[in-house]
């Protein structure tokens, strides 16, 4: 972003980013609140927290007590499980989130076990994004760890990404990137037909999309009413 800052002349407009836009503004400062005061604009990847645990509710038939988030170590890891807990911040749910790190495989195994055994939470937040596996000194990423946890765990894994739900997790409620992608490439448009920049506010992500796993769901004995069924986007078996 320094570099796009030194090139004046140059509009960019990001669609996701790796950190906190505060992260990237405290570095090189390019916002006032959201709104542009040099050329970079763009599309933030909201996590639609709030309507993941709603939809949680809505597979319980219950309001939902605790949820867990399972949490690496490592840059990705820590800037997503911030994120969950800005998004919960000042909502109902914000006293019921249990926060665990694992900075490498017998944690978050030791971690899996304390979810599944803790009869107050009911469900988690599967964010290990990358985690040391002292087994072979390799590091694991979510593919190859999402087996591991959902032997440990029986209980609702809730997905940030609906690619997660590929892997074996009950998934739930996510980002659609296809429409973030669309989202970024109209406000780029804007600015190509000469719109000012300052007039591109920084905008969230609108649109969110439901993927279930419905392996995993029969495997939890979830079910899920007709209602609930009826706003599923994408069914993976």
């Amino acid at each position: 972003m320094r570099e796009v800052l030194l090139r004046t002349g140059t509009k960019m407009v990001f669609s996701g980013l790796n950190r906190r836009l505060e992260d990237y503004n405290e570095r090189a400062a390019f916002l006032e609140g959201r709104s542009p005061v040099a050329n970079i604009s763009g599309v933030f990847e909201y996590l639609f927290m709030r309507d993941q645990l709603s939809m949680l509710e809505a597979a319980l038939k219950r309001p939902v007590n605790k949820v867990a988030v399972l949490h690496s170590t490592d840059v990705v890891g820590v800037i997503l499980k911030d994120q969950i807990l800005s998004e919960l911040k000042n909502t109902p749910y914000a006293q019921r989130i249990v926060v665990l790190a694992a900075e490498d495989v017998p944690a978050m195994l030791n971690q899996a076990r304390a979810i599944n055994d803790d009869k107050t939470i009911d469900a988690y937040i599967p964010v290990t994004m990358s985690v040391l596996d002292p087994a072979d000194g390799k590091r694991k990423t979510m593919a190859q760890l999402a087996p591991l946890l959902t032997r440990s765990i029986h209980k609702i894994d809730l997905a940030l990404n609906a690619s997660f739900a590929e892997y074996g997790f009950f998934g739930g409620v996510s980002i659609d990137f296809y429409q973030m992608g669309f989202q970024t490439g109209f406000l780029a448009t804007k600015l190509l037909k000469g719109g000012a920049i300052k007039g591109a506010p920084v905008e969230d992500a609108r649109r969110s999309i439901i993927a279930v796993n419905r392996k995993r769901m029969q495997a939890l004995g979830i079910r899920l009413s007709p209602e609930a069924r009826s706003i599923v986007d994408k069914w993976i078996d």
